[in-house]
């Protein structure tokens, strides 16, 4: 039986990687893979075939790259102190590690960013730039894993001498649930959702938003995986009563309410939210740095470059009509059984 062992801070079904590596490891399970899983906290309502051990975490206002390098750093002592793991686990990361054989890549490269004349004397970036390529090229690593095409490209420009370690995308799969959603009314409400708000572009959304309503005051704008707290400044002087809130909210809740979202990210290797938000029939608009533009097609949605004016546009033309969205099939099976497929390669790598 093959042992698989998956490494998250947060193991919960909540939240874009965290949900990819929660359905993963379920559909292993039931593919009859052992899954152990290495985190710093949980979800209780996980499956119990599947084995769970804790590591120390740290202070909640550290900078995220020190969390990247303590975790990495308390996973390393337990496959140390528990040497009976490494030898009999293939360990799949989805953080930062050093020790993993395969890697999958969720967010945005560092190396993929703005350049500034203070990059030099930044700890930050010296940093991310430490834990990426020590993600990449430590010397267990087999297979890296991006979740688009989108990304892949990002992976193979900025590091070429990885490019046999590549593999093809491993797109998420969808709740089933959300294809249950019947069929959208015309589109007023519009939606948007991300914890990074910044670099997914909810400001963006919002100057967007703000425009369209000086024609449409009957539409209503829905925004989740943001605290209020944190944005409310920026949607003064609209109604309270055009805009709602929902911090962390289940998936299907959100996207029955909704019957368009925007996702005018900065730099977005795929963009999860979006696949959900097709599988529950929403349309979904998104700029030219999204991956899941690969999917965008007639009844699906449209790439637009940032040009507020370009957006304002569009959604115009949307607004009081039904449109009809082609749902794509997307699998959480499908890509348990892809994953298997290299981990079996793996072990025959480690076995040899």
């Amino acid at each position: 039986m093959l042992k698989i062992c998956q490494c998250v801070r947060n193991f919960s079904p909540y939240g874009g990687m965290e949900g990819y590596v929660w359905n993963l490891a379920h559909k292993l399970v039931e593919e009859n893979v052992n899954v152990l899983v290495v985190c710093e906290e949980y979800h209780n309502d996980y499956n119990t075939k599947i084995q769970i051990k804790l590591v120390d975490k740290l202070n909640l206002n550290a900078p995220s790259w020190s969390k990247h390098l303590f975790f990495s750093q308390k996973v390393k002592k337990l496959f140390q102190r528990e040497k009976h793991l490494i030898g009999n686990y293939i360990i799949h990361s989805h953080e930062r590690l050093s020790i993993h054989h395969v890697t999958t890549i969720h967010g945005p490269l560092i190396m993929d960013r703005k350049k500034s004349l203070l990059d030099f004397f930044s700890l930050r970036l010296f940093a991310w730039k430490f834990i990426e390529k020590r993600e990449f090229f430590s010397h267990n690593v087999s297979f890296i894993f991006p979740n688009s095409y989108f990304s892949r490209n990002k992976l193979n420009y900025f590091y070429p001498n990885i490019k046999a370690a590549i593999c093809a995308p491993g797109y998420p799969g969808i709740n089933e649930d959300l294809y249950k959603i019947e069929n959208k009314n015309e589109v007023f409400n519009i939606g948007f959702i991300g914890k990074e708000w910044k670099r997914k572009g909810l400001l963006f959304v919002i100057d967007v938003y703000r425009e369209i309503y000086k024609y449409k005051d009957n539409i209503h704008l829905h925004i989740a995986g943001v605290n209020q707290n944190d944005v409310k400044k920026y949607l003064e002087g609209l109604s309270e009563n055009s805009y709602t809130f929902y911090g962390w909210t289940d998936s299907k809740t959100f996207f029955e309410k909704i019957e368009l979202i925007l996702h005018p990210a900065i730099n977005e290797p795929f963009g999860m939210v979006l696949s959900e938000a097709n599988a529950s029939g929403v349309y979904c608009l998104i700029s030219e740095n999204v991956g899941f533009k690969d999917f965008i097609g007639p009844n699906v949605g449209e790439v637009l470059a940032l040009d507020k004016k370009l957006w304002v546009d569009s959604i115009l033309k949307l607004i009081g009509k039904k449109v009809y969205v082609n749902r794509i099939q997307f699998s959480w099976l499908n890509l348990a059984k892809n994953h298997i497929k290299i981990y079996k390669i793996i072990d025959r790598l480690n076995n040899n």
